[in-house]
């Protein structure tokens, strides 16, 4: 029940329903024009984003959500080192977004931090509870995060491929570590695991070359 659109940099996707999920980020029908997109809005009717959609745009600054969205699906938007800004309409009873930064309703959760992001450094608000799978996935621009008191959990994958990444200031709090969280983290040395921690996922720092203490 879904239409599909692109003029001048902008995908517009329409209709009323769910996105079909292909198998590869390749095979959704936007994808030979990735390199040029620019926006993405996705229109009311609209209640699901799927795996990898958008993956792999290089040129994506921009997503505009509509109220009906439900859904976003893992790496939805991964790779996208131009985005900057996820802005979602205030009637959406799932989403919101602060500073172009995607949350859910409450934001108790962090669910995607846009790999465009030109700042060295984030503190997670205090009141965020998770940090979800893939949330800063290849934010390669980020050197230094602080995770306040009230994130007990680190999904998988959260901070994969952060290149950049130097020192990230876990607190007391925190419980469990997802698998990959860390993973491709090259210049990340040393992580100092709060005591509160009773759970890190199979190759939470793997690919980390210079780590030498955990």
């Amino acid at each position: 029940g879904l239409t599909w659109e692109y003029s001048d940099g902008v995908l517009t996707i329409s209709g009323t329903g769910t996105m079909t999920e292909y198998g590869y980020y390749s095979d959704y029908p936007w994808y030979d024009y990735r390199a040029s997109i620019t926006n993405v809005i996705v229109e009311d009717g609209v209640t699901s984003i799927t795996k990898d959609a958008f993956r792999i745009s290089p040129a994506l600054t921009s997503v505009t959500l509509s109220s009906s969205v439900e859904s976003i699906g893992e790496c939805a938007f991964g790779d996208c080192d131009s985005l900057t800004s996820i802005v979602v309409d205030a009637n959406n009873p799932y989403f919101t977004s602060s500073n172009g930064i995607l949350f859910d309703k409450n934001q108790t959760a962090l669910l995607i931090y846009p790999a465009g992001k030109t700042a060295k450094s984030y503190t997670i608000p205090n009141g965020v509870t998770a940090v979800g799978n893939y949330a800063f996935y290849s934010c390669d621009k980020l050197q230094t995060v602080t995770i306040p008191e009230s994130v007990s959990s680190i999904g998988s994958d959260a901070f994969r491929i952060c290149e950049s990444l130097l020192t990230v200031n876990a607190s007391e709090g925190l419980i469990s570590i997802g698998d990959y969280a860390f993973a491709g983290c090259a210049r990340l040395t040393a992580f100092d695991t709060p005591e509160t921690v009773t759970s890190i996922g199979d190759y939470a720092f793997s690919s980390c070359t210079l780590m030498a203490s955990v």
